[in-house]
């Protein structure tokens, strides 16, 4: 694969949310956090001079996978469930990135911070409970810092 227009992440997992028991989808969401957590820690050992902000967009995907299991509480059968799936969706999304320059990864992993904030909002939307409503709004938050740290990167490799 080439440089490419970046792909649909929410395309990649509807049909992982499809199988989960209603409701739950959220914590399979927080799990990818966390594996997108482990890129920009690969990438931060790829690129050192951006290490600061890859390891800084790292440490936002793990609060923000700490903050919606804080807070979106599910059956065991179903995180069993999920983490079944981890091994696929970590190959898939992956995968995405095959092939492609670091700036292009870059970009395509900015649009999927921005699809990850207005998820985040769209959830919180759903949501009456006023803490987990604060908490998903400042996910959806911490996923626009992210995009905005990898645009400051994604400007200084043009």
């Amino acid at each position: 694969m080439t440089d490419q227009a970046p792909l649909d992440i929410g395309a990649m997992v509807a049909p992982l949310i499809a199988a989960l028991p209603h409701g739950t989808w959220p914590r399979l969401l927080a799990m990818l956090e966390r594996v997108a957590g482990d890129r920009y820690r690969q990438w931060a050992s790829e690129a050192p001079a951006h290490a600061d902000v890859f390891l800084a967009c790292a440490a936002r995907e793990d609060s923000v996978a700490d903050r919606v299991a804080a807070v979106w509480h599910v059956p065991e059968s179903a995180i069993e469930q999920m983490t079944a799936m981890l091994p696929g969706a970590t190959a898939a999304y992956a995968g995405m990135f095959a092939g492609r320059s670091l700036r292009a990864q870059l970009e395509l992993q900015a649009a999927a911070e921005l699809q990850g904030e207005a998820a985040w909002q769209a959830i919180a939307d759903g949501v009456t409970d006023a803490d987990t409503v604060s908490e998903l709004h400042t996910c959806a938050a911490l996923e626009r810092e992210s995009a905005e740290a990898l645009q400051s990167v994604i400007a200084a490799i043009r």
